[in-house]
Formats: C-alpha cells, structure tokens, sequence
C-alpha cells in the first residue's frame, strides 16, 4: 500500500514524509496509526526511523502476534520509503484484535538467511532462524501504549483496536511509569527440593487479613512472569477489594528455564507431587490456606495450561478447579506444533488427545470446575480447545470456553486470568 496515499488520512498529512514535523507529529499521536474501515477492518501503520547517512541496521522486521505467522518463510519485513529515513509497514485486521507486536531492527550478521535442503530440513533453519532473532525484539519506540517494567516490556508493544478487552484491575499498572520493585510485595521462597533434585524457587502473595483462615489457594505456573514482566499483585488485590474476587493466597511457581518448562509442565507427575508434598506445606506455614479441593485452582497458559487440567485430572482430592488459556493439548505430538504454519493441519489433529484417557477414568465422584480460553487466531488451538470443552462436559464437568480476538499472547491472557479466576471463585 502507497504511504503517501495512506498518511492522507490520517493527520500526517500535513507535512512531507519523513521531515521532522512529520516524524514530531508521529512521535504526538503514537503508532501504530490506525485508519478505519467500513467493512469492520482496519489498516494499521507501523513505523521505524532510521538513519540515512550509513544507517546502522541492514533490515526491520517486525512481528505481530496473531496476524503475521512466524513460520512463514517469506518474513515480515518494513519497507523503505525512497530517499528518506522513513521505514513502514502496513495491515489491514479486524478491528476486533488485540495483542502485541515487536520491531526487530538487525544488523547484516542477523538478516534472514537463504535455507538449504529438503522442506523439514528448511523449517528447521527458519524456526531456528526465529529464536535467534528474538534476541532483537524491541518495543516500538513510538508506542505510547508500552510498558514500562521488566524485560517482557522492553520487547513487546501493545496494540488495541478493541480495548473495553482491557481488565480495569490493570489500570494502574499500565499507567505506572516509576521503577518499582513489584516482587517485593511476595514473599520469596527458595529451596532443595528433594523430588525434583534441584533448588526451587516460589513466591506467595496474599489478599487476606492477616487473621483470616481456610484461605482459598490459587497456583499460577510460570510464576516468574506474574511476578517479574507482568506483576498481577495489584490487579489481585484491586479485584479483592471490589469483592470481584475472595482474599485468597496466590502461589506463582517460578519455571526457572525454557527447558525446565518443557520438563515439568508437559504432565510431569513428579513436578506435581513436588507442589503438593513440598510447596503448598511450605506456603501453609505462612499463611492459613485451605484443603478443600473447591477452594484451590491451578492455573496456567501454553504448557501450563496443559498441566494446570492434567493437575486436576489426576490430584482431584486436592484440586478442583483448573483455569487454562491457550492449552497444549496437541502435547506429545510435536509435529504438529512444528508445522503448525500448514492450512491443512487441522486435518492432522489425532481423535483423541492424551489427557482424554484422564477424563474418562476420573471417578465420578469428582466433579471438576474448567475455565478454557484460547485465542481466535490461533489456528488448532482451537479445536483443540475445543475437543477438551466436549470431553469434559459429556463427563458431566462443569466447564466453559472462551474465546478472544488474538493470537498466543500473554498480553491478552493476562486479561483472560482475572476473568477466569472470577468465573470460577462463582461456582
């Protein structure tokens, strides 16, 4: 799309492309630029300057979640405008999405490279290609909706076209510009955990009195980032003193590393008996926390959403509600996720998914409490997703999916956590 003749209008339009009071008008109404339709569509504008004289970066690529697939070859790339240090990139979305994107400026060493051998060979090269880059990831300077904690922040903008999605419990977080040290509102525990023969780390945060008792327990996996890049204590809290949600005490399990994760949350039994026979007797010692299968709920999102429902599945005497956003449910069959850049990979889902053995022995006696979620540009997630709504109803659980207009987006799942843990402290 022509730049000039989409800057027309928009406010832009009043000064030459890429002349300094283009680029302070630009800096003053923040990007991306959004241009609406009359179909329900919008087209977003993306900018980046750069130097003209020996610019420092060989390319600009950019990637945003949910609407441009990763694992296509020919990557997103900012374009040049002629003669001037204007770099953009243009989309046309729904204006029902929401989600994050990233700049990722390279230099000549980090330009993608031309790929060799035969088609898996090939995808190999690029997913690698893909991690490797991620290294680059920026937030858009002229975002004026970043972040501005935490390394996740220096590397994701956020992009609303629809933002009542925005939790109000986020509101001061979003707005905060000073530093502060959010973990510092959690206690920290760290130990040698004889199950998994390794030290742990965990923190606990409460929203309770200090004499309430039989205090519900809430567990999120990948506690690090709830605590660290994207602190959830003053959301918690907010929801609390709104009554949205009960006091309760919050246990945010640190995945410690990406190969970790991959270790303890693809149905690890021993990672569980880990949280139950050494965590929460640890987190009991502070805090008055109940025993009651209904008021404890495990929580994650990806792998963690996979673990937070085999959790319930298998510990039903301990927990009994499960809150998963954007599950794994394709999990043991990693082909799938390899090529899941495919059109056609939904005809590749098998019929029944490992954890449907686990719904369909639980005892009757146990009636579980499942809030799914996944995004509606997330290609199988979806009927995945879906498989596991209908295996766990017909056997009579109470379960509800959501959907939203995203893609696998920690921004919008931060959304989807207070909705859920709400939904579920109602049944």
């Amino acid at each position: 799309m022509d730049l000039q003749a989409l800057t027309q209008q928009t406010e832009l339009n009043q000064f030459d492309i890429g002349s300094s009071q283009w680029w302070d008008k630009v800096s003053q109404v923040g990007t991306p630029i959004q241009i609406s339709r009359n179909d329900g569509t919008a087209d977003l504008l993306f900018l980046w300057q750069e130097q003209t004289i020996e610019p420092k970066h060989k390319a600009i690529y950019i990637e945003i979640n949910g609407v441009i697939n990763h694992h296509d070859f020919n990557a997103a790339e900012l374009t040049h405008y002629k003669n001037t240090d204007v770099y953009y990139y243009v989309c046309n979305i729904e204006d029902t999405w929401n989600g994050t994107y990233a700049l990722i400026p390279v230099t000549e060493e980090s330009v993608q490279p031309a790929y060799l051998g035969n088609e898996q060979q090939q995808i190999t090269q690029h997913r690698n290609w893909i991690m490797e880059r991620r290294k680059h990831h920026i937030a858009d300077p002229f975002n004026k909706m970043n972040l501005h904690y935490g390394p996740w922040a220096a590397a994701h903008s956020r992009a609303y076209l629809d933002p009542n999605v925005i939790h109000p419990s986020w509101t001061d977080f979003d707005n905060s510009t000073t530093k502060v040290d959010w973990s510092e509102l959690c206690r920290t525990h760290i130990y040698q955990s004889k199950l998994l023969q390794q030290n742990r780390r965990f923190w606990t945060y409460s929203t309770a009195e200090q004499t309430d008792s039989d205090l519900p327990l809430v567990i999120l996996l990948d506690g690090e980032f709830w605590v660290e890049s994207m602190p959830v204590m003053s959301p918690l809290s907010s929801c609390t003193q709104k009554e949205l949600l009960p006091p309760a005490v919050y246990l945010m399990i640190d995945a410690i590393s990406v190969q970790q994760r991959g270790e303890d949350l693809t149905c690890n039994p021993v990672f569980w008996h880990a949280v139950i026979e050494e965590m929460i007797p640890m987190v009991a010692q502070h805090h008055s926390i109940s025993l009651d299968k209904d008021k404890t709920i495990v929580t994650g999102q990806s792998y963690g959403g996979l673990s937070a429902l085999y959790a319930v599945l298998n510990w039903p005497e301990r927990f009994g509600k499960a809150l998963s956003q954007s599950g794994s449910f394709w999990w043991p069959h990693m082909s799938l996720i390899h090529n899941s850049h495919q059109e056609d990979i939904v005809m590749s889902l098998p019929e029944s998914l490992y954890l449907d053995k686990y719904i369909s022995s639980l005892d009757s006696q146990y009636k579980l409490d499942v809030y799914l979620e996944v995004g509606l540009r997330e290609q199988m997630m979806i009927p995945l997703a879906e498989h596991m709504h209908r295996k766990l109803s017909t056997e009579n659980h109470n379960s509800t999916l959501s959907f939203y207009d995203g893609g696998h987006d920690r921004l919008i799942w931060r959304e989807g956590l207070i909705k859920g843990l709400t939904w579920l402290f109602k049944q």
